[in-house]
């Protein structure tokens, strides 16, 4: 992507976008009608950007022991072409999901689409403007429970990218000394919880004192609380862009069900000047039964809540986010009863255990 002249580059991040619920084509979304109050506001937007969090496939075959696995079909591809998503990470914990078939089915329908990926087999991706470089570049942490990983040893390095403190500094070390600008996408954390993990903050802290750049989180499927630091953008999660209720097949009830602050989403917009971010916009947005809404961030006591959050004292809030554990925890014991775990006992997870191996 090259354009002449100078120029101040607009580039939007999203958070979460699962393809499937009421986000299916086949389950009668009309993708223009329900997001077209987003649309508007990101027309200026150069480049925008999603953490695709359910790969494409065609058989649903589990290849991992999880708890919920989370797939797309290819007609889906509608949805991140009329949002204009131009590139999307897949360094998450659902790439690998369906094993190869969805694997390289993801890879084919984004190429034959002119959708860009990172975050597997080692691969970025760099855009050129005149006077701008930027280099998105993605990794998975272990804590979400990844499958279908690469292995940088193997000459095939196919899979996801997994978090390593020194690949990801050469990754971004070698951005910087060709004048790049790094956005890092970043799959890391407690999931429901809006404080972000002590060392989340403290990695992505540390590596703002070696370079300038933008931290691009998710995973926890809330928003969490956001710093600028140093010269750094730190977005720990940025929430749900597009996800609906999770089954899990053994059961008619919801395995994961859509709370208020699962439905509300943050998407940062950067401007982008000399390959440097010179300012930054917010957009708030929910997701309404009918349409996305648009929302103002005081309107809304979860967003306060969050803007609220106190990064300054680490123990502290490593404290509060405990609280914050425990509590989640306690609610899902009180909603779960022996008929809950049988339900959801199947004997196939036994078999996959067994015979899972990362590439």
């Amino acid at each position: 992507m090259l354009r002449q002249g100078a120029y101040k580059v607009k580039i939007a991040l999203l958070g979460d976008i699962g393809l499937f619920g009421k986000f299916c084509i086949s389950n009668g979304i009309k993708p223009e009608e329900y997001f077209s109050d987003f649309i508007s506001r990101v027309e200026g937007c150069d480049v925008i950007v999603g953490n695709l969090e359910t790969p494409f496939t065609e058989v649903f075959k589990e290849y991992a022991a999880k708890s919920a696995c989370i797939g797309s079909v290819k007609e889906n591809i509608e949805i991140i072409k009329t949002l204009n998503i131009s590139y999307v990470n897949l360094a998450n914990n659902h790439t690998g999901d369906f094993g190869r078939e969805g694997y390289e089915l993801t890879k084919k329908v984004l190429n034959d689409n002119n959708v860009k990926y990172f975050g597997i087999e080692g691969v970025r991706e760099f855009l050129d403007f005149d006077d701008s470089h930027i280099c998105f570049s993605g990794f998975c942490n272990m804590d979400s429970n990844p499958v279908y990983l690469s292995d940088p040893g193997k000459r095939n390095d196919i899979g996801v990218n997994t978090v390593d403190v020194d690949k990801i500094i050469e990754t971004l070390h070698e951005a910087k000394n060709f004048g790049y600008l790094n956005i890092l996408a970043f799959h890391s954390g407690l999931e429901h919880i809006n404080i972000p993990g002590k060392a989340d903050i403290c990695f992505a802290r540390y590596l703002s004192e070696k370079f300038d750049y933008v931290f691009y989180g998710h995973h926890p499927h809330v928003v969490q609380a956001f710093e600028k630091f140093n010269k750094s953008y730190l977005f720990y999660s940025l929430g749900n862009f597009c996800f609906d209720d999770v089954y899990s097949g053994a059961s008619e009830d919801p395995l994961v069900k859509m709370t208020e602050e699962n439905k509300i989403g943050l998407v940062p917009i950067l401007t982008i000047e000399n390959s440097v971010v010179v300012h930054v916009d917010y957009i708030w947005t929910y997701l309404g039964p009918e349409k996305m809404m648009v929302i103002d961030q005081d309107s809304s006591n979860i967003i306060k809540t969050v803007k609220n959050i106190d990064l300054s004292d680490l123990d502290k809030i490593e404290s509060e986010r405990e609280v914050l554990l425990t509590k989640l925890i306690s609610n899902r014991k009180n909603n779960r009863n022996l008929s809950w775990y049988l339900k959801r006992l199947r004997f196939k997870y036994v078999k996959l255990k067994a015979k899972q191996k990362d590439v």
